[in-house]
């Protein structure tokens, strides 16, 4: 893009946007929320994670979304508070937009936590179907079983953040870690959607089990 044109595309893309008051009190409560959340999940997992009377195997799921909320929530203050101090200091209308190693290094990591929150929640699904189906034999199984569930709750996200993004160059600029880059976003799209149908699927199969259990245990 020649410069005038650039200008032109971050000041309608950017500026506008990031200086708008609303979006910026979106920002502030984001950076709040987050925090707090920060705050909460280290108060957690310092306070009770030794207390957790769970079994070995929902346990360590259980642990596993804890730190993907963490990742999440840690990402989210990071780039939010960033941007919300780029949209005050600003010099030229490009300013705002983050740089482009920065967004990287940021954007990849959120991705990853927000599947790695979706992985976990699928897989201990996963877990109580196992639960409820061979209840005799699974108070008595190794750890075996929880280990290699966990290890699916970041096989999973890695592979589909591999898929998605494999090919993303990255030039596009950008105002929010939260953006997808253009070129790739169709196929996040249909990840997201692939995952709240597993969901779906998988809450209900939850649900039939456990009328099923319930009806034949009596």
């Amino acid at each position: 893009m020649e410069n005038s044109t650039l200008d032109e595309y971050c000041i309608k893309q950017g500026v506008e946007i990031v200086t708008y008051p609303y979006y910026r009190a979106m920002q502030i409560v984001h950076i709040v929320l987050s925090i707090s959340s920060v705050v909460l999940i280290l108060w957690v997992l310092k306070k009770y994670r030794k207390k957790f009377i769970f079994h070995y195997n929902i346990r360590i799921l259980v642990i596993s979304l804890f730190f993907a909320s963490l990742l999440h929530a840690t990402l989210m203050t990071i780039f939010e508070s960033y941007q919300l101090y780029l949209s005050y200091t600003y010099v030229e209308p490009c300013d705002v937009m983050l740089p482009r190693l920065f967004y990287i290094i940021v954007h990849m990591p959120f991705i990853f936590s927000v599947l790695w929150i979706e992985a976990t929640q699928l897989v201990i699904l996963i877990e109580r179907a196992i639960a409820i189906l061979y209840v005799g034999e699974y108070e008595t199984c190794t750890k075996k079983l929880g280990n290699c569930l966990f290890v699916l709750t970041l096989l999973t996200p890695l592979l589909e953040s591999l898929w998605a993004y494999v090919n993303e160059s990255f030039q596009a600029p950008e105002i929010s870690c939260l953006n997808t880059p253009l070129d790739i976003a169709a196929k996040v799209k249909a990840l997201f959607i692939f995952a709240l149908g597993l969901h779906l699927i998988a809450f209900a199969a939850m649900v039939m089990m456990f009328f099923f259990h319930r009806r034949t245990s009596r």
